[in-house]
Formats: C-alpha cells, structure tokens, sequence
C-alpha cells in the first residue's frame, strides 16, 4: 500500500509516481497536468477510465471535471485549481471501480511561493480524506487524518478554529474513551475565548457536548446559537423541523408560510430544504385522500421532489388495488418528468458528483419510476404495456436488479410475450434472477420441452454459467486491505474481537434498527448464516452502529428477537468501529479473509435474498483461498 505520509513530507505527486504531476509543487489558481500510467493502476484494462477530483477551497468542497484524453496506456488530464484551492483529491474510476492508491486516496497539495505545502492545505487534506474520502471508498483512517491536523496546526495553531468540527470529531474516533473526550473538552475551553467564532463552529461545538453528555455546556452553546444568530442555520433548522413534524397539516402549511415569509429561501439549499417539507406536507394531504388539495400543492414543488410524491403514491395505491385511474395518472406523470430530467435537469447539479455521476442518477430514478408505472399499469390489467416501461427499467440497471427483473418477467408472462424464455434465461445464467424466477423457467422449459428433468439440467448449467461469470467479475474487483482492528460486546455480553476470529473468513454486516435497506436483507442474511453455520472456518458478526436509542442493547436485542433472527450482534456504541472501517452508508459489509484482510465490501441492497446469498457465497468462497 501507498503511503499518505509521503504527501506530509512531500509537496505534491513526483515524477517517479503514477501519476505524475506537473507543475510539482502548485499554487492556488494554477493550471496543472496529470499524466497516469495505466499499466501501474489497478484499472488496467479497462475500456474507459475518467479521472475524477474533489477540490477543497473557498470554505467548501466540490467534485470536478476534469478535461482528459488517453494515447494507449497514458491518461493525460488537465485541470486549473480555484484561485481559493487549497487541496484536491484525485481518484481514477471505471464504472464503479476505483483506482484510491489502495483507498489512501491520491492528494495534490497546494503550496506557497516557496513550494512549501501550505499548513492550511494540510488541513484541508484531512478534511477531504477522512470527511468526504468514502464518497471515493477511501479507507478515512482517524491516525492519517490526525497525522495531517497535528502537522497543520503545530505550524499554524490558528486553523483549529476554522477546522474544528472536523478535527473534534477526528480526535474523538482516534482517542477513545476518556481521552478522547478529555481533549475535545479542553479544544472547547481554548475556543471559549474566542469572541468571534462563527456559527457552524459554534453549532459543532454544541452538539459534540451534547453527543459527550455535557448537557449544561450544551444547551448553552445552543441558546448562544440562537441569540448571536437570530436570522442563521440553527434557527432556520428549528424553525423547519416544526413545520416537518409537525402532525397537524393545517399548523404545519401555516408554521411552513411563515417561515417563508421571515426567511425566503435563495441559495439551492434553502429552497431545497423549504421543497423538502413542503412535499412532506403534500404526503399528508394526499394521506387524506384530499386529491384535489393535493396536486395543486404538488404543482408548486420543483420536479424532483414532485415526480418522487407522485411515484410514491402512485406505488402505494396500485399495491392497494385501490384508485387505479388515479394511481396511473400520477405514475404516468412522474415518469415522464424524470424522464425529462435526463436531457434537461430542472436541479442544481449535487457538489459530491461529477456530470456523468449525476446523469446516472437521474437515468436510475427514471428506472425507478418507470418501474412503478409498469406495476400500475400491470394492476390495471395492461401487462403488455407494463411490460415495455418495466423493459426500460431493467436496461438501465443493465438486468441487475433482480427484483425489477421478477417483475420485469411476470409480465411477459402474463402478457404471452414470445420472449419470455430468452428472458429469463439471459436473467439466470447473469445471475440477476430470483428463486420465483428459476421456478418459471422450469415450469416453461417443462411445457415447451416436455420434460422436467431435462429443465432442471439446463437450469444446473444456467447457474453453473452464472456461478463462473460472478466469480470471475468479483475476483476482478477483490481488495487487498488490512481491517481495522475491533473488539466489542455482542447481545450476550461478550466482547468478540476481530483477532479472536483470526483464521476465519469473516463476514462483518454494519447495519442499524431504522435502517429500511439493512432490514430489508436481512432475510437473505439469515440464509447466508443458515448456510454456513456448520461451518467453523467461516463467522458473521452484524455490527449495530448509528443508532440513536437511550438503550442501544435493548433496541437492538428486541428488534433481533422480534424477527427470529439468529445473528451475532456486536454493538458499537460510540460509532466508532464503523467511522474506522470508513463506512458512509448502511447496510455495507466487509468480507475479511483469514489473515484479517479486507478482500470485499459491498455497499446496499439490491432487493433479492437469493442473490445476496449467491453473491456473499461467492466472497467467502474466495476470501477462502487467499493466501
């Protein structure tokens, strides 16, 4: 593995590494060129390759584009910093693969006149690599971060302030316990005196005295908050979240204008913000059937969030069977603006994505929606038509939604579609089919052939195909990372660590009770360990993280035996185990090789138990034979 180290000591990517930069110690506003063996990435191969980089300056971060072109193994990309930059970081990227220099992340410092690293810029790195480095995969270790902070301020011992939510939060997921809290505490008693704190650094102050159990130096920081900015974000928060939650409609549309009104929403973010709770108001008034009320305040949401309160009810009528005419009209209508949005986006693109990233995304919610009109349309009795729109959504998930592609097939059938065999056995031998899927191949492979045992051979080598094709794309895409070191209490009291599993191949599932996704795998979770409880060689451990319960143990011991399941569950209560594994969104899970080594995560759920045991089975299995 690469060592970020190197960019403490060293300004700025060298000549001898890939990739190279030019100049090799820029300043602020310089326009600089990136040349990238692709010979020496892990993404050798590989038909196309961009070049995607987050800059971090002017008080925010923002992912850029990036002008590039390839001769042969070479990757040339050239891009001009803001005249604010203050650090970028680099990652290559093919489809969802990632050359990160082994999740380390590549860094290009910005330096002064002299070619010295700026202690600003290092403070910056940090910032990029540990807060927004898993947006890239990136490993977000709390020691490289705290390397970077420490060097930055014992050059310039001013940044504290202008960094320290971050840098709070860095020390406490690097010190634990006592220690931890202890030197935050004492941050906070240093910036106490400063009379000209801001509020973003006021209000992270309040709330990590809160997350400390500080709950006098809380609520005061909180009330300082409010009363120094009476018109800021903490306010403008608070006075949102009470028209959000509020459950009356009537209060809530009045507490709504008049927030409005005192505070008219300019940049995207407010008027995404206000767009937000009016459309959770727009739920309730649908809640109570008052359709009319409803599309004319839906009318005035932007797209976005208009086509998402359509498909949303237009999914939960049709699953009713009630209201169908309704339920088509506003499936029809969220369909068609997503689709729209493809070409022309009525929306800001997000800072954390690039043009292409963010297209992607606007290509699978019209995927999702066009889903939902199918299944309208198939609960209205138009299964031929269901199955054009439910067509279009499997494309664009390129057949890998194995819960689109259930659907997808149940109404070819349906609709006698003569295609229908050529379906599902493209959707099999893939790998992107259901058990009900496998079922229906046979029944039709039966009638057409005559023969049941014949079927059930060819479906054998349909799924001996799939087995190969899984296999070979995952050992593309295995990692070679050591795992962060953990010991915790499960359920029972035990503390399990990860050297007491040393020798296993260890599956490790980060996951929390308010979750949908995480609950919603569970099932095939289950599956999972039923099929290798017999196992020794093989453990799972299911790590409670990001919970908000006053009892964590008990929340967590109820929701596991409400459900039966049979799962180890290792609580980690401060978040820290999950902040170390550089997780940023649940469910993800680790498979860990039996020296303890990181050889896969996988991010999500993509709505088939059946293919998550598959796939999990098809890790472990190579997480085996790693030497």
């Amino acid at each position: 593995m690469k060592n970020l180290f190197l960019f403490l000591l060293l300004p700025a990517f060298l000549s001898a590494q890939n990739p190279a930069l030019s100049p090799s110690r820029p300043q602020a506003g310089e326009t600089i060129d990136l040349v990238i063996d692709l010979s020496k990435s892990p993404l050798r191969g590989a038909e196309s390759v961009d070049v995607v980089v987050m800059e971090y300056g002017d008080n925010s971060a923002e992912v850029r584009e990036v002008a590039q072109k390839r001769s042969g193994e070479q990757l040339h990309a050239t891009l001009k910093l803001h005249p604010k930059s203050l650090s970028l970081m680099v990652v290559l990227q093919s489809d969802e693969r990632y050359d990160n220099n082994s999740g380390e992340g590549y860094f290009v410092p910005v330096c002064d006149a002299t070619g010295k690293q700026l202690p600003e810029s290092m403070a910056a790195q940090a910032m990029l690599y540990r807060d927004y480095g898993g947006i890239f995969e990136l490993n977000r270790s709390v020691n490289i971060a705290m390397a970077l902070y420490d060097r930055a301020f014992s050059i310039q011992p001013d940044l504290k302030k202008k960094f320290l939510g971050s840098y709070a939060n860095t020390i406490l997921g690097a010190k634990r316990g006592d220690a931890g809290k202890n030197e935050v505490l004492q941050l906070f008693t240093e910036m106490e005196k400063d009379a000209a704190l801001e509020e973003k650094q006021m209000i992270s102050m309040y709330r990590l005295y809160e997350r400390l159990g500080v709950v006098d130096k809380s609520k005061a920081w909180k009330d300082k908050v409010k009363t120094t900015f009476p018109k800021g974000q903490l306010v403008r928060q608070e006075r949102l979240a009470a028209a959000q939650n509020n459950p009356d409609q009537t209060k809530a549309e009045a507490l709504l204008s008049a927030y409005i009104k005192d505070f008219p929403p300019q940049t995207t973010e407010e008027k995404n913000a206000v767009a937000g709770v009016q459309a959770n108001i727009c739920a309730k008034i649908g809640d109570q059937h008052e359709w009319e009320k409803f599309k004319t305040m839906a009318a005035q949401l932007p797209v976005e969030q208009r086509a998402s309160v359509y498909n949303n009810f237009a999914w939960e009528l049709a699953e009713k069977g009630e209201e169908l005419v309704l339920a088509q009209t506003l499936a029809a209508e969220a369909t068609n603006l997503t689709k729209r949005e493809i070409d022309a986006p009525t929306s800001a693109k997000p800072f954390n994505m690039t043009e292409k990233g963010w297209r992607k995304i606007r290509r699978s919610n019209y995927g999702n929606y066009a889903d939902t009109y199918a299944f309208v349309l198939d609960k209205a009795g138009d299964s031929a038509a269901a199955a054009r729109y439910q067509g279009e959504a499997v494309a664009i998930n390129e057949g890998k939604n194995a819960e689109f592609n259930e659907r997808y097939t149940g109404y070819l059938e349906r609709a006698k579609a003569p295609d229908l065999r050529y379906q599902l056995e493209r959707f099999i031998m893939e790998g992107h089919a259901t058990e009900k899927m496998k079922t229906q191949f046979k029944q039709l492979y039966a009638s057409e052939d005559k023969s049941a045992a014949g079927s059930a051979a060819y479906l054998s080598g349909l799924e001996s195909i799939a087995k190969a094709n899984r296999e070979k794309e995952l050992a593309a895409k295995m990692l070679d990372q050591p795992a962060p070191a953990f010991s915790l209490r499960n359920l029972k009291g035990e503390t399990v660590s990860l050297e007491s599993l040393r020798g296993k191949v260890v599956v490790v599932d980060f996951w929390a009770t308010w979750c949908g996704p995480c609950k919603a795998s569970f099932p095939g979770m289950q599956l999972a360990v039923n099929k290798y409880k017999s196992d020794a060689n093989v453990a799972f451990v299911f790590v409670d993280t990001w919970e908000k319960s006053d009892d964590k143990v008990k929340n967590a011991q109820e929701f596991i035996n409400g459900k039966n399941y049979t799962f180890d569950v290792l609580m980690d209560n401060d978040d820290k185990v999950v902040a170390a594994f550089g997780v940023s969104g649940i469910p993800t899970k680790f498979v860990l090789d039996t020296k303890g080594k990181i050889r896969f995560k996988a991010v999500g759920f993509d709505g088939s138990a059946d293919a998550l045991v598959d796939e999990l089975s098809s890790m472990i299995e190579l997480a085996r034979v790693q030497p």
